[in-house]
């Protein structure tokens, strides 16, 4: 994995506390991660390990040497927002020696049957890797990366609201008649033709799909991105809006009014699936995660967020997104997948769109 497609992060506090006054017009688009999108942008630009904020400013983490070591403040300036460098102990190679490692699972003869949620964090400068693996499974690669991986055992795998009719939303709960997923949002092609995505796992080409409830048809499968690179699928031939629900696992609802990434350290982000509901209060750790399944099925480049309560099975596929300041709808931000313990995971917005050349409906 090279150094320009890792950026990372930790812990946040408020976000107002990161930011200060300014006469400059700066990087506020009217979204409201704006400041966090446009530091963060800086961050992989100048080959920085990484980026977290202690509640005073945005914390960059430099590498101990090498590409990326000698960055100022200065190339990381943006208005509205206090940087302060820290230097890691750690270069970009341990970091991608690690990850590398991790993922390709040979360390031990079991450690392909369990599944893996890593990244770099910036805040403790390590390669944090959540796993089912029990403490002997896991132990080689942590001999091999001393002081460079930190590891906790927790729950982890890919996640797989009940009646909802055409024209369909987001966030409703559909079916194959024996997996259940969370629906995301809709989208539109070139020829402007309406389509719905969920996570790639869930549901085989070519499966007709229904509500739980009153077999609603949904469509059918359309397309899927090759799994595990991508996680994501189209579903197509039913009417879909830009609508998705909100709130408990019965839902409200909410409109989609745009896309894009998301911001490392904003710690606003919400996700809405049918297992869990509406969950808002995560903070994005990372945009270039990797969930592995057994077997080293692999998805990288994705969003690691957590802070708001864990996603279960059923919620693969639910919409990630925040709030539009002006409270009159949401700006999606990815497509959840799965999770590893407290820590879960989605596809960016731009991931989506470039994969399948799609635009956001937003009516």
């Amino acid at each position: 994995m090279s150094f320009a497609r890792r950026i990372f992060a930790s812990v946040v506090l408020a976000a107002s506390a990161v930011m200060v006054s300014s006469g400059e017009a700066g990087a506020d688009s009217g979204d409201p991660d704006a400041v966090h999108a446009a530091v963060s942008a800086l961050v992989e630009a100048n080959s920085a390990l990484g980026v977290y904020a202690d509640g005073q400013a945005f914390v960059v983490v430099l590498p101990a040497s090498g590409p990326g070591s000698a960055a100022t403040e200065e190339d990381f300036r943006v208005p509205g927002a206090r940087i302060r460098l820290t230097r890691s102990a750690l270069t970009h190679d341990q970091v991608d020696a690690a990850l590398a490692d991790v993922e390709r699972r040979a360390w031990h003869a079991e450690a392909g049957r369990y599944s893996y949620g890593f990244y770099f964090d910036a805040e403790t400068a390590t390669v944090a890797v959540g796993t089912d693996a029990p403490p002997e499974v896991i132990a080689p690669v942590l001999r091999a990366h001393p002081g460079v991986i930190t590891y906790r055992q927790a729950d982890t795998g890919r996640d797989s609201r009940q009646n909802d009719a055409a024209p369909h939303w987001g966030g409703a709960a559909i079916t194959d008649g024996v997996n259940a997923c969370s629906a995301g949002f809709t989208v539109l092609n070139a020829a402007n033709v309406r389509f719905m995505v969920t996570a790639g796992h869930c549901f085989a080409v070519g499966k007709a799909i229904t509500s739980p409830v009153n077999a609603h048809s949904w469509g059918t499968v359309k397309f899927r991105e090759p799994l595990p690179t991508f996680d994501m699928e189209l579903l197509g031939g039913s009417t879909y809006t830009n609508n998705v629900y909100k709130g408990d696992t019965v839902g409200t609802q909410t409109r989609v009014k745009g896309a894009a990434d998301p911001g490392l350290n904003y710690t606003g982000y919400c996700r809405s699936g049918i297992m869990t509901g509406e969950r808002c209060g995560n903070k994005v750790t990372s945009l270039t995660a990797t969930l592995c399944d057994p077997a080293n099925t692999c998805t990288k480049n994705l969003i690691a967020y957590s802070g708001g309560t864990a996603s279960i099975k059923g919620d693969s596929g639910a919409p990630f997104y925040a709030y539009h300041p002006d409270g009159t709808g949401i700006l999606i931000r990815g497509l959840h997948i799965g999770h590893s313990g407290a820590t879960m995971f989605a596809h960016r917005w731009t991931t989506v769109a470039g994969r399948f050349g799609a635009t956001i409906a937003v009516s």
